[in-house]
Formats: C-alpha cells, structure tokens, sequence
C-alpha cells in the first residue's frame, strides 16, 4: 500500500507522542512522491540531543511500532548523524539530498 502524506502524518503522530520526540521527517521515495507498494518509508527522528543509550531504545521500541501501523519495512535515523563533521564525499551527497527532499511529517506543538 502507498500512503498519503496525511495518512503518514496521522499515524505518525501518536508514535512521536509516545516517545516525546519533537520532529519526525520522511525522507527517500515517499517525500518525491515517488513511493510505490514495495517501497520502504525512511524516517528521519529529531532526538533532542538524547544519550546515545536512549536513542538506541527509543529507535528499537519505535522501530516495531511504525512497522505495524504501516505493515511495511521502515527505516530510521538520527536526524543528528546527519551533521556530523566527519564524512566521504558520497556520504555528504546523500546527506544533501535527504536534507533538501525531506518532508516533516510531525512537530510536537
């Protein structure tokens, strides 16, 4: 199944409640509005600066969660390893990209 942006922004959100994270993005096929039904959703968390313990358990335990109300593999990452100072050059191409297609599908209010 393909999801709407919306539909993605309403089953975000009590998950993103749940773990008290402030921003969650989709990034990849579903932000170009080019997903299709084989298509993973790929998630970009906003984690505060949480310790590297607490993201580990939020990401496992959120993992399951997103999986089983999309019935489809997702993907996330730590929106701060995305500005980390140290990369390849094929690596900071990908980073670009995410950060120039990604949509925010959850903001804590």
């Amino acid at each position: 199944m393909v999801y709407t942006i919306e539909e993605i922004k309403e089953k975000v959100e009590p998950i993103a409640k749940k773990y008290q994270v402030p921003k969650i993005y989709i990034f990849g096929s579903y932000a170009r509005g080019q997903a299709k039904d084989t298509s993973d959703i790929d998630f970009i968390v906003n984690t505060n600066n949480l310790s590297y313990e607490q993201i580990l358990n939020i990401f496992s335990s959120m993992y399951d969660d997103l999986e089983m109300v999309f019935h489809q593999e997702v993907d996330i990452i730590d929106e701060n390893d995305l500005y980390l100072p140290k990369r390849r050059e094929s690596a900071k191409r990908f980073v670009r990209n995410v950060l120039n297609e990604r949509e925010l599908v959850y903001e804590l209010q």
